[in-house]
């Protein structure tokens, strides 16, 4: 369960960064760091 809720935050806060940097959403999950 916790394992999830960390993982949807990662990608919340994941697709927010690559809307800020106009930044294609998959580059972001795919790239190292």
């Amino acid at each position: 369960m916790a394992k999830t809720f960390v993982w949807e935050n990662e990608m919340k806060s994941g697709i927010e960064r690559s809307v800020k940097e106009k930044k294609p959403i998959l580059l972001d999950f795919f790239s190292p760091g």
